[in-house]
């Protein structure tokens, strides 16, 4: 993902879209973070948390930064607590100039 913001992310900056962010904001919705859970074959469990409460400023810019950095620290939580379940499709960071061996 090349654009979007750049939010905190297991202790990094990472391009996030900011959209889930701008639609609770235009809207004025709750965010409820939601996830599944594989508890076998063809058995998952949906896990509800607790809606996301971020104190809205009335800076824009600063409210989806905060709303987004909320849901990236959730889905560090989700993956922390089960890496194994969690797939990556794109790059949240930009590639490094460095070249490793």
């Amino acid at each position: 993902m090349n654009d979007g913001t750049a939010v905190r992310f297991f202790g990094r900056d990472a391009m996030t879209a900011p959209a889930l962010a701008q639609f609770a904001l235009r809207l004025d919705v709750p965010i409820m973070p939601v996830h599944v859970v594989r508890l076998g074959p063809a058995r998952f469990r949906m896990i509800c948390d607790p809606r996301l409460t971020v104190a809205r400023t009335g800076d824009k810019t600063a409210d989806i930064h905060a709303i987004t950095l909320a849901v990236n620290q959730t889905l560090e939580r989700w993956i922390r607590a089960d890496p194994f379940s969690w797939l990556r499709l794109h790059r949240r960071r930009p590639k490094s100039n460095s070249r490793s061996l």
